[in-house]
C-alpha cells in the first residue's frame, strides 16, 4: 500500500487506475472504517482512503487539538484491510487559504439526532454500531470502562426521547 501526502502525488497515482472508491476518515480507525474499506473493495479496483483530522468539522469548544492521532496503527490497519492508497495531507496541503463558503444542510436533516446536540456536525455520516448498539466512534477511546458500559444505554434514551416511543 503507499502511502501519500500531497494533492500532486495523488492525482498523479490515480492518473492510471479506473473504479476509484474514496474512504474518507479523520483517522483513530475503528471497525467501521475498516468495514468501508471491504465494502468499497467489493465495488472498486482500487481503494483509497484518506486519514485527516479536518478542523471544519470540529466546534470552536471541541476537541481538535486532543483528537486521537493513530497514524502507525491506522496504515497498518488499512493495508491489512486491503486499502491500495492512504491519503496523508497536512492541513496546508488541503486548505491553502482560508475557507470562503459555507454548506448549509436543510434543518430536517441537520437537526435531529447529533446535530440536535452538536449545531453544525456534517450530516452525511455512515454509522456502524457495536454489537450493544453504541455507534463507533474514534472518541469512544476517551471513555473510561465504566462509562463506556453506561454509553449505549445513554444513546438509547436520547434516541427514544427524540423519537418518542
Amino acid at each position: 500500500m503507499q502511502t501519500l501526502h500531497t494533492v500532486a502525488d495523488l492525482r498523479q497515482a490515480l492518473s492510471t487506475w479506473t473504479r476509484v472508491l474514496l474512504v474518507p476518515t479523520m483517522g483513530n480507525l475503528h471497525q467501521g472504517h475498516l468495514d468501508l474499506v471491504a465494502n468499497a473493495r467489493a465495488h472498486a479496483d482500487t481503494v483509497v482512503a484518506s486519514i485527516f483530522v479536518n478542523r471544519l468539522q470540529f466546534a470552536p469548544d471541541e476537541d481538535f487539538d486532543r483528537y486521537p492521532r493513530t497514524l502507525a496503527h491506522d496504515v497498518a490497519s488499512l493495508a491489512a484491510a486491503g486499502c491500495d492508497l492512504a491519503f496523508v495531507p497536512d492541513e496546508h496541503e488541503l486548505y491553502p487559504e482560508p475557507r470562503r463558503f459555507h454548506v448549509t444542510p436543510s434543518p430536517g436533516v441537520a437537526d435531529i439526532l447529533e446535530g440536535a446536540f452538536r449545531p453544525g456536525f456534517f450530516t452525511g455520516v455512515e454509522t456502524t454500531r457495536a454489537p450493544d448498539g453504541l455507534a463507533l466512534s474514534s472518541r469512544n477511546t476517551y471513555l473510561s470502562a465504566p462509562d463506556r458500559a453506561e454509553a449505549p444505554q445513554l444513546g438509547l434514551t436520547r434516541l427514544r426521547d427524540n423519537l418518542e416511543f
